[in-house]
C-alpha cells in the first residue's frame, strides 16, 4: 500500500521532465491522485461486508488482484485513462487494507502490545513510501512499475501463510481452529498455553452475539457516539493536516535545485526517511506516554512546520529570487517527523481501543471512506491553489 501511496511523486517528476512514459495534463495529473482517492472512498463499506462473510485474511488475499492489475496496467499505459483505472484500482486496495488491518491488528493483539503492533502498520506503510521514493529516483518508469508488482506478487503467498484471526474463526464456530491460531500467534507449546483466552474470546462473542448491530442502535449509546466521533474527528485531522499532498507532490513541490550537497530526488528521500525513523520510537513511547500527549506534541509541530512552509512559497510566489531554498525543505522534514510521532500511527491505535467489538467492522470502513475524503478533498484544494497561486 505504502508504494501505491507514494508512487505518484517520484513519477510526477519523471513525467513532467522527460514526457514518457506518455504527457499529462494539468487535468490528468488531478484525476489520475484523485482516482485513488475515489477507489478508496468506494471500497470500505463492501471490504467490511466481505471481511465479515470471508474472514479478515481470506478478504485481503481474494483483493490481491487489484494491486497486481493496477501495476499491470501502469506498466503497458498507453493513455491517461488506462493510469486512472489503474489508480482507481489500487485505491480499492487501499479501501481494504485500511479497513481490514486495523480491526485483525486489534483481534490478534495482546492487550499489552496493541499500542505497539497498531503502529507498526504506520511504519510499513512509510517504509514503502520510501522504497518507491528513493527507487523512483534511480529507476526508470518501467522498472518502478516491475518492482513494485513484484512486491505486490510476493505479498500473496506471504498473505497465505499468516492465521486467521482467532476472533472471526470463534464467531463462525470454528473454535478449535482459533485455538490453533491462537497458539501459532502466541509462541505456545500446547493448547492449554492459550486455553484461558480462548475461553475469554468465546465469552466475548457470546456477549457480542447478543448485542445489537444496527447503525440506530450504535448511536443511542452515548459512550458509542462519543467514541466514534473521536474516532472520525482524529481521522480528519490526520488527513486535513496535509499528509496526502505531502506524500503525492512534494517530489514537484520543492524548490527544482540543489540543496548544498542535496539533489531534489534525495530531499525527499530524506523527507520520508527521516520520518520514518521518527515513528520507531513511537513503538515504544505510544504505551509509556500514552496517547494524548504525543497527539499533542504531534499537531503542534505538524501546525508549525506547515505555517512555516506556507509562509515561505507565499513570499516567493511569483519571483524567481529563491533564497533560503532549505527551508520547505526542512519544513516538509519537520512536518513528517511530527506526523510519525503522533498524527499517524495513533489514530489507527486508538480505533481499535475504543470501539465496540460489535461494531468494529462497520466503523473500520466507515472511518476508511471518511479518511479517503479527507485526502481527496486535501489534494484537490492543493491542486487548485497551486494552479491558480503557484
Amino acid at each position: 500500500m505504502g508504494a501505491s501511496l507514494g508512487w505518484p511523486s517520484p513519477v510526477l517528476y519523471e513525467i513532467r521532465h522527460t514526457g514518457k512514459p506518455i504527457n499529462l495534463t494539468d487535468t490528468d495529473t488531478a484525476v489520475m491522485v484523485s482516482m485513488y482517492h475515489i477507489g478508496n472512498v468506494v471500497m470500505p463499506l463492501p471490504s467490511g461486508l466481505l471481511i465479515d462473510y470471508k474472514g479478515r485474511k481470506t478478504g485481503l488475499l481474494l483483493m490481491t488482484v487489484a494491486p497486481i492489475t493496477s501495476w499491470i496496467l501502469i506498466y503497458f499505459v498507453k493513455h491517461s485513462a488506462m493510469l486512472h483505472v489503474a489508480r482507481l484500482l489500487a485505491g480499492f486496495w487501499s479501501g481494504i487494507v485500511l479497513t481490514a488491518v486495523p480491526l485483525y491488528v486489534g483481534e490478534i493483539a495482546e492487550p499489552k502490545m496493541r499500542g505497539a503492533l497498531g503502529s507498526l502498520g504506520h511504519i510499513f506503510i512509510n517504509i514503502g513510501l520510501l522504497l518507491v521514493y528513493i527507487s523512483g529516483s534511480l529507476m526508470s518508469y518501467w522498472n518502478l512499475a516491475i518492482m513494485c508488482g513484484a512486491i505486490s506478487f510476493v505479498f500473496v503467498p506471504i498473505l497465505v501463510m499468516i492465521p486467521e484471526s482467532p476472533h472471526w474463526l470463534i464467531q463462525k464456530g470454528a473454535s478449535e481452529k482459533a485455538a490453533k491460531n491462537l497458539l501459532w500467534l502466541r509462541g505456545g507449546n500446547k493448547a492449554s498455553d492459550v486455553s484461558e483466552e480462548i475461553e475469554s474470546l468465546v465469552a466475548a462473542v457470546n456477549w457480542q452475539a447478543g448485542r445489537p448491530k444496527e447503525l440506530k442502535t450504535l448511536w443511542k449509546s452515548r459512550g458509542n457516539r462519543k467514541a466514534v466521533i473521536i474516532v472520525e474527528v482524529l481521522g480528519i485531522c490526520q488527513r486535513m493536516a496535509g499528509i496526502s499532498a505531502v506524500i503525492a507532490f512534494t517530489a514537484i513541490t520543492l524548490p527544482d535545485q540543489n540543496i548544498g550537497m542535496l539533489t531534489p530526488d534525495g530531499c525527499v528521500a530524506i523527507i520520508f526517511g527521516v520520518g520514518m525513523l521518527s515513528m520507531i520510537g513511537v513503538i515504544y513511547y505510544v504505551d509509556r506516554f500514552g496517547r494524548v500527549p504525543l497527539l499533542i506534541i504531534s499537531c503542534t509541530g505538524c501546525c508549525i512546520s506547515m505555517l512555516t512552509a506556507c509562509v515561505w512559497y507565499a513570499l516567493h510566489n511569483n519571483t524567481t529570487d529563491f533564497r533560503f531554498p532549505w527551508i520547505p525543505f526542512a519544513s516538509l522534514l519537520s512536518f513528517n517527523i511530527f506526523f510519525n510521532l503522533g498524527l499517524g500511527p495513533i489514530p489507527g491505535v486508538i480505533q481499535g481501543e475504543i470501539i465496540p467489538p460489535n461494531y468494529k467492522a462497520f466503523v473500520s470502513g466507515w472511518t476508511a471512506i471518511i479518511l479517503a475524503l479527507a485526502s481527496l478533498i486535501t489534494n484537490a484544494i492543493y491542486i487548485y491553489v497551486a494552479q491558480k497561486h503557484g
